[in-house]
C-alpha cells in the first residue's frame, strides 16, 4: 500500500510540473506552452526570435533573452504568421532597431523595449504599427527622439520613456491626436519645446519630475488643465521634494508665475503646479506661490546655472 501510495504521488507530482511549464516542440523547446490555448507563450535562453511558432499567439513574452545587439526586419518576419497583440522584448541587450522592422506586425497594440540599451531611433523605427496603443521604452540610452518618430502609430495612448537619458524634447509628441499619458520623469531633460504638448486633446497626464528642467513653461500643462489631467512637475515626499526639478525661480518663471495664481486654488493642478525653488537660496525649499511679484522679478536669469541644492519643502 505504501508503494502504491508513493507512485500515486509521483504521478501526481508529475501532472502538476507538467501543467506548470509544458516545453514547446522543436524548434522551440525553450519556450513555455503552457498558456498555448489563451495565445500565450513564454520563451528563455535564446539569442535571436523564434521561428516556427502557432498561428494562433497573441502574446509572445522573450524578456530576459540575449536578442540584440540590433533587431532586423529578417528576423521579425520569423513572427509574421502570428497574430500578435502584444510583444515584451525587455531586457534584451537590443542597442538599435532597425528601420521598419516590425512592418510584418500591424496588429500589435502592446510593445515593450524597456530596460535596453538603446542608443537612438529613427523616423521608421515604428514604422507598420498602425495598431500600437501601448509602448513601453523606460530605462533606455537614448538622448533625444527624431522629431517625427510617432507619425506612424497614429493610435498611441501611452509612451514610457522614463528612468532614461534624454536631455530635450521637441515636438515629436504633436502628432499623437489619441495620446493619453506620457511619462518622462527621471531622465536629464533640461529643454522642453513651448508647444511640445499642444494641440493633444487627449493628454491626461503628463509626468516631468526628476530632470533638469529650470523654467516652467505654461503651455507645457495648459490643455491637460483643461482636460482636468494629472501633471507631476516635482514628486513630493513628506517635508521634502523626493525628484524635484532645480526651479530657478527669477524673473524667467514670472509669467509662469502668473498663470498659477490665475488657477482656482480649489483644483488639484494648482498643487500640482506649484513649484519648489531651488534658487536663489533665500527661496529654496519655497513654492512658487508663496513669492511675491516683486521678489520674484528682483531676482535676476542666472549667466550660469547654479548647481541644485537638496532643500525642503516651506
Amino acid at each position: 500500500m505504501r508503494f502504491v501510495g508513493l507512485v500515486c504521488f509521483l504521478l501526481i507530482l508529475l501532472a502538476t510540473i507538467s501543467k506548470a511549464r509544458q516545453v514547446c516542440p522543436d524548434p522551440n523547446a525553450h519556450c513555455d506552452c503552457s498558456n498555448l490555448m489563451a495565445g500565450e507563450i513564454t520563451c528563455t535562453s535564446l539569442t535571436q526570435l523564434p521561428s516556427g511558432l502557432y498561428n494562433n499567439i497573441t502574446s509572445l513574452s522573450l524578456d530576459r533573452n540575449f536578442i540584440g545587439p540590433v533587431l532586423i526586419k529578417p528576423h521579425v518576419n520569423r513572427l509574421s504568421n502570428l497574430s500578435l497583440t502584444e510583444l515584451i522584448l525587455s531586457k534584451n541587450k537590443i542597442e538599435a532597431v532597425e528601420e521598419g522592422c516590425f512592418d510584418p506586425l500591424n496588429l500589435l497594440e502592446t510593445l515593450d523595449l524597456s530596460e535596453n540599451p538603446i542608443q537612438a531611433l529613427s523616423d521608421n523605427s515604428f514604422r507598420g504599427l498602425k495598431s500600437l496603443k501601448y509602448l513601453f521604452m523606460s530605462s533606455t540610452k537614448l538622448i533625444t527622439l527624431p522629431s517625427r518618430v510617432f507619425e506612424t502609430v497614429p493610435v498611441l495612448l501611452e509612451v514610457d520613456l522614463e528612468d532614461g537619458q534624454l536631455t530635450t524634447v521637441g515636438i515629436e509628441f504633436t502628432t499623437l491626436g489619441r495620446i493619453a499619458t506620457i511619462l518622462l520623469a527621471r531622465n536629464k531633460i533640461n529643454h522642453i519645446d513651448r508647444s511640445a504638448f499642444s494641440g493633444l486633446s487627449s493628454l491626461t497626464h503628463l509626468s516631468l519630475f526628476g530632470n533638469k528642467l529650470h523654467y516652467p513653461q505654461s503651455s507645457w500643462v495648459r490643455d491637460i488643465n483643461r482636460n482636468n489631467g494629472t501633471v507631476e512637475l516635482d514628486r513630493r515626499a513628506t517635508g521634502f521634494a523626493a525628484y524635484p526639478n532645480p526651479w530657478l525661480c527669477c524673473s524667467q518663471a514670472s509669467l509662469y508665475y502668473h498663470y498659477l495664481l490665475s488657477l482656482s486654488r480649489s483644483l488639484r493642478s494648482y498643487d500640482q503646479l506649484n513649484i519648489a525653488c531651488s534658487w536663489p537660496i533665500q527661496f529654496s525649499g519655497r513654492l512658487i506661490s508663496s513669492l511675491n511679484e516683486i521678489e520674484l522679478n528682483l531676482v535676476p536669469v542666472p549667466i550660469t546655472q547654479p548647481q541644485q541644492q537638496p532643500h525642503r519643502l516651506q
